[in-house]
């Protein structure tokens, strides 16, 4: 096991983080209501699953470097508090916390991803949100990751949200090596994780043709020749 997982955790969590936290809230009467309802319920459905990622990940990342720390100190009062409530299993278990491939693999990709979406919050300023809107004096920005596709922020969205589970959760891990996501309610969160990811990207792939069509609309033949030179949505080449 190494202390130098430790930041890497928190770096991790930073990332995933300001990823899941907008940059700028949207003033009330600029929300828009003429989008379909499920794209109005996936709005306020986001908030709990953001919420409910920022959490879990909070915990996860605390118990991880807890447990890191005890090992590290078995002499410390730390030590005695973590062996007996956050393992369940033989105390040894600890020692299999690592810097494992997967764990390196993740973290490298997303902080990618987060990297991503926060270059997009650069460019777009107070025009970035996490609703489907136009600001006030909205302007359509061409520049930065937005000259290579259309919808770079949804790209590192769907890139964090991918690498957070294999992150924190995966080989290596506290809450896969101590023997907690065997416990019930290790499989609990499990499930409401990948349950809450899911809606999320698939809701995130939907949001693209609809801000298209929103864009079009406003900034009509600026947007068009836009959309002729970045053809892509997502990922170049392909969508």
């Amino acid at each position: 096991m190494s202390l130098l997982k430790i930041p890497l955790l928190f770096i991790a969590l930073w990332g995933m983080h300001v990823s899941a936290t907008p940059p700028v809230k949207a003033e009330q009467h600029d929300i828009r209501n003429d989008v379909p309802t499920t794209e109005r319920v996936f709005r306020i459905a986001l908030g709990y699953c953001r919420t409910m990622t920022k959490l879990f990940t909070y915990i996860m990342c605390g118990c991880e470097a807890a447990m890191i720390l005890a090992h590290a100190y078995p002499a410390s009062p730390i030590a005695a508090l973590a062996s007996g409530y956050m393992i369940w299993g033989p105390t040894a278990l600890a020692g299999k916390i690592s810097l494992s491939p997967t764990f390196l693999i993740s973290w490298s990709v997303l902080m990618l991803g987060s990297l991503l979406r926060l270059s997009c919050y650069r460019e777009l300023g107070r025009f970035f949100t996490f609703e489907v809107t136009l600001c006030k004096d909205h302007q359509l920005v061409t520049s930065g990751p937005y000259a290579v596709v259309r919808h770079p922020s949804y790209v590192g969205s769907i890139i964090v949200l991918g690498s957070t589970s294999p992150c924190f959760a995966g080989p290596g891990s506290w809450m896969k090596e101590c023997g907690v996501s065997g416990t019930a309610g290790g499989k609990i969160f499990t499930a409401a994780w990948v349950v809450s990811t899911m809606y999320t990207v698939v809701h995130l792939l939907r949001r693209p043709p609809l801000e298209d069509r929103i864009l079009e609309k406003e900034f009509g033949d600026a947007w068009r020749e836009w959309a002729r030179r970045v053809p892509w949505r997502l990922i170049p080449g392909i969508y």
